[in-house]
């Protein structure tokens, strides 16, 4: 396959005025949130650290630059884990250390961890790995191919995921035993609409990034989200449309950004209440009866007053046990990009008390075989036994809380762990990127595998990250290694064949 540079970026170099210009803009922006926070009543010492944490979101981003892999995971980390809730925090005209229970020690911790992406990023970079797996291009017949294969392939995968899959929760309270491997492969589905989008915008020099088939695409994963009552699977379908247009033309238009409000609109205030109020019961319900009750109760979804109720319900709901209020209110999923308050929360607690111990750790290497070959795999996530250590749920249920790296690494062994766990979790993950493709310039595949760790990575535990490095990854590796195989030994060796002489 060959090499494809969009022609925006063909050549492209961050001469010295446009990066005095970055720096400037950088030193403006927080400079003027210091002083805004400095006048809200802000400690000195964790204004300090917030802005030593800055000054590494931006070497970290200087560092390869926009297109850069690495850079662009390791900056989304720190953002969503500290810089969105600085930037919340201050327009909403709250101190940054209100509503936390150790307001310095979480400041602190977090750049400590900042130094630590740098430096594995850094390291990443020196270390050499080879080719990389996966190269761009800009063969439109490969990419049509791509896109209807992941498309048809993963939906197929995802199908077979609910009909024999069985939501965790419900097997710790029965004695049925699901199969979920098809969990690892069916986000292929994603790669459909990476590739369709790559596809439109190639084709039509970059005049177009969507068609009717891309809708279907989007309306298909807007479709799994609502049916498998999980957010997440929305945000990812959209996430790879938006994310695959803005590396293909450098700019998202005026129409895009528009249907990007839009859209969050429609999550916040309908998609988001709605999934809430019925994925109780939607969770223990097979997959034919829980299409059944999603017909029955389409109407009763759409109706404006149910949504407006349970959206109040929540926004008003008291601060209690795992319930996060770092902004005065709970703000459904905009809690979840800003994880420093749920690593505030275990880290103040385990201050006062012992560690549980470095074993916790090998709960992340457990879950790497599938259940068929490691029968005895245990159910409980290790968010799950770390909250119920601290009394933050009710012991014994399965929810799969938030409770990210850095609190894992706290909560095993404090301080000796908070050094070294994340700093090797981050070098395996850079050197990950890299093999994979460490420039987005083009690359389909890099996009793919870099957009969920975008938008997930700074709330992934560590059990999470050895799971995904460690099997889902290197699955959907070779399940693209076959479609690329399939491509360049049937397809493609039949075009050559048809053409005369």
């Amino acid at each position: 396959m060959t090499r494809y540079f969009p022609p925006q970026m063909a050549g492209y170099t961050t001469s010295r005025l446009a990066r005095f210009k970055q720096v400037f803009l950088w030193l403006f922006i927080t400079a003027s949130i210091l002083f805004l926070q400095l006048a809200l009543g802000t400690d000195v010492k964790i204004l300090m650290l917030a802005a030593a944490t800055a000054l590494c979101g931006f070497l970290i981003l200087s560092s390869g630059g926009l297109t850069d892999a690495g850079s662009l995971v390791g900056f989304a980390f720190l953002f969503n884990t500290l810089f969105f809730a600085i930037l919340l925090k201050t327009m909403l005209g709250q101190s940054l250390e209100s509503n936390l229970y150790a307001p310095f020690t979480s400041f602190l911790i977090v750049f400590i961890v900042s130094f630590q992406v740098l430096f594995a990023l850094k390291f990443a970079q020196a270390l050499p790995v080879g080719k990389p797996l996966f190269r761009p291009t800009n063969e439109l017949r490969f990419l049509k191919y791509l896109a209807i294969v992941c498309y048809a392939l993963g939906f197929l995968l995802w199908a077979l995921s609910q009909l024999y899959r069985i939501d965790p929760r419900a097997q710790a309270t029965s004695q049925e035993k699901g199969f979920g491997g098809f969990d690892t492969i069916y986000p292929i589905f994603f790669m459909g609409i990476v590739a369709a989008t790559a596809f439109v915008l190639i084709s039509t020099d970059n005049r177009k990034s969507i068609n009717k088939w891309i809708v279907v695409m989007l309306a298909t994963g807007s479709f799994m989200g609502l049916v498998e009552s999980r957010k997440i699977i929305l945000g990812l379908t959209f996430g790879y449309y938006f994310f695959t247009s803005l590396v293909y033309r450098r700019r998202l238009t005026v129409k895009q950004m528009v249907i990007a409000i839009l859209l969050l609109l429609f999550v916040f205030f309908i998609f988001g209440p709605a999934v809430h109020m019925y994925r109780n019961e939607l969770w223990f319900l097979p997959f034919d009866q829980r299409m059944d009750y999603l017909i029955n109760n389409a109407g009763k979804m759409t109706q404006s007053e149910y949504l407006i109720d349970y959206f109040f319900l929540v926004i008003n709901r008291e601060n209690a046990l795992y319930h996060y209020q770092y902004f005065g209110q709970n703000l459904l999923f905009i809690d979840r990009f800003a994880t420093i308050q749920h690593n505030d929360i275990v880290v103040e607690s385990f201050l006062n008390r012992a560690e549980m111990g470095a074993h916790i750790l090998g709960r992340g290497f457990d879950l790497i075989l599938p259940g068929f070959m490691n029968p005895n795999k245990s159910i409980i996530s290790l968010e799950d036994q770390i909250t119920w250590e601290l009394g933050l749920r009710k012991y014994g249920v399965i929810g799969f809380p938030t409770v990210p790296l850095i609190a894992c690494s706290f909560a095993a062994t404090k301080w000796i762990g908070l050094v070294f766990i994340p700093l090797l979790v981050f070098i395996m993950l850079f050197l990950f990127i890299k093999k994979i493709g460490p420039s987005i310039q083009g690359n389909v595949f890099a996009i793919f595998f870099i957009v969920p760790i975008l938008l997930n990575a700074h709330q992934w535990s560590y059990s999470q990250y050895i799971v995904r490095l460690f099997r889902i990854f290197p699955v959907q590796i070779i399940l693209l290694f076959m479609i690329v195989f399939f491509y360049k030994n049937v397809i493609a060796r039949r075009g050559r064949d048809k053409k005369p002489g």
